[in-house]
């Protein structure tokens, strides 16, 4: 028996089958796209597998393109993928919809019995380069991909793919937007299962112990302190982390490279209690990681003299930008603007004040809820300074307009004017 078709569906089989390339890529492009909220994946709507088959067959590049990118049928886009080139197999592997099915790809399959299943693991194992970072940058494949993925290589030597090739693939995943994502903020947080909370932090788990495990080489510090950069800390999941972190001390020659210093920050960062050792530690890491961390509400932290940061740590200011909770504090906020100040009189370097002001102007736009007590208490100290810093333009301006006068009386009016003005707005 012949399915029946809605209209609708009818009309767009029909418009897909005649219309230009162009205009059935900007129908692909305007659909909605569905989510499954057990496992965050994408979902195929029913009404998508004729239309897309018809766009299938018409062969033409343009829509071939369209599909790889906006398609959602696998069974066409499986089709699509075994007649694609090397740069279409790349835009294909960046959709998920590519690699949808129950428990697609967790785990590493033994023999090619499952076609799908061998597709993506023969991604990983074999395909270009491009290839397999589109795969690994794609957000959209069930959560035990990636930790299989992430344990694919073993230092035993018995893995199907080579330390290099597995570098690559953390490097890859760097750029994956999961690798930051907590499940809380995933598209499956809906769905209150144990072993699928599980299943979706032991990825983090098995990314973190890499720096337990991997060899200690500038290669691999490189990659773990891209990734280690965003990656999303689940729970307190590592031992021993001091043996860990000392392990990243290396040098070549006389010079540490940055990125065993990046390695090691960001696993104080992740796994160390901020403390005032911790700011005095001779490790530059450990300094930094303080930086990032510390919070200045905290009573262990709240009559701390910021001087101090100058004298330990001449990047002191680097770390701080990226401090969510010093933003968040109008008091840390005002300290910190005033230590940047007070840098300045020794070395005559103001970018840094300008970077803060770019930084401040970026958070008022993120998060607005943090400037508003400021923005409406007179007496606040951030308040009176953004203020002032109002003021600074105008001042400028009248003195320049006094300076042409030449007039002894006109400049001292115009000065008691300007107090009269600071005095108004403080």
């Amino acid at each position: 028996m012949h399915k029946s078709r809605s209209p609708s569906e009818v009309r767009n089989v029909l418009h897909l089958a005649h219309c230009s390339p162009e205009a059935a890529a900007a129908w692909l492009a305007a659909q909605p796209i569905e989510y499954c909220s057990v496992f965050g994946t994408l979902d195929t709507p029913l009404d998508r597998h004729l239309p897309e088959y018809i766009l299938y067959r018409r062969g033409d590049p343009i829509i071939d393109l369209a599909l790889a990118t906006n398609g959602r049928s696998r069974t066409v886009l499986s089709k699509l993928y075994d007649r694609a080139g090397s740069a279409l197999k790349a835009v294909l592997a960046g959709n998920g919809s590519l690699f949808v099915g129950s428990n697609h790809g967790t785990r590493i399959p033994l023999r090619d019995r499952d076609p799908n299943q061998s597709r993506i693991w023969n991604i990983v194992w074999h395909a270009p380069l491009n290839e397999l970072r589109a795969l690994c940058s794609n957000p959209d494949i069930v959560s035990g991909f990636y930790q299989a993925l992430i344990t694919s290589w073993k230092t035993d030597g018995e893995s199907k793919i080579s330390e290099e090739r597995f570098q690559r693939i953390v490097g890859f995943l760097s750029d994956n937007p999961r690798v930051a994502q907590s499940r809380e903020e995933s598209r499956e947080r809906h769905y209150l299962d144990g072993f699928a909370d599980y299943e979706y932090n032991n990825f983090y788990v098995s990314a973190w112990t890499l720096a337990a495990t991997v060899p200690v080489t500038l290669a691999w510090a490189e990659t773990l302190a891209r990734l280690y950069r965003r990656l999303h800390r689940p729970y307190n999941c590592l031992k021993d982390i001091d043996a860990i972190i000392a392990r990243w001390q290396g040098t070549v020659g006389e010079y540490e490279p940055d990125h065993y210093r990046g390695v090691r920050s960001s696993l104080a960062a992740a796994f160390v209690k901020p403390s005032l050792s911790q700011l005095r530690s001779e490790d530059p890491a450990r300094r930094d990681a303080f930086f990032l961390t510390f919070d200045p509400a905290s009573p262990e932290f709240r009559d701390l003299d910021w001087a101090e940061f100058i004298e330990l740590d001449r990047n002191w200011d680097f770390n701080l930008y990226h401090n969510m909770k010093v933003w968040s504090s109008p008091v840390a906020r005002t300290k910190f603007r005033q230590l940047l100040w007070e840098a300045s009189k020794t070395n005559s370097d103001l970018t840094r004040i300008g970077f803060f002001d770019e930084r401040l102007e970026e958070m008022q736009g993120l998060h607005p809820e943090w400037f508003m007590e400021a923005s409406s208490d007179p007496d606040e100290p951030q308040a009176k300074l953004d203020k002032i810093d109002r003021l600074r333009s105008e001042i400028h301006q009248l003195l320049d307009n006094l300076g042409e006068r030449r007039n002894t009386f006109v400049i001292g009016a115009g000065l008691f004017i300007v107090g009269l003005l600071i005095g108004h707005w403080l």
